[in-house]
């Protein structure tokens, strides 16, 4: 039983590395809305300045849902 459950443990783990099918997409969704990465985000478009007028690319890491807008 340990067995399965250190490969569970590891395939979750493995999503957020690489996310895809539909666990990934939930594991999208968290990282999307965890708190600490939403104002970490708020954060860097503090540091850039970012207007309402301006467009981004969010190259990298995460699915881009908390850019301002």
């Amino acid at each position: 039983m340990a067995a399965v459950k250190q490969r569970i443990i590891r395939t979750l783990v493995g999503q957020f590395h690489r996310p895809r099918g539909a666990v990934g997409r939930v594991v999208g969704w968290v990282m999307a809305h965890r708190s600490s990465n939403r104002r970490r985000n708020l954060w860097v478009a503090s540091l850039l300045g970012v207007r309402p007028a301006d467009r981004i690319l969010e190259v990298g890491f995460g699915p881009g849902s908390r850019s301002p807008s």
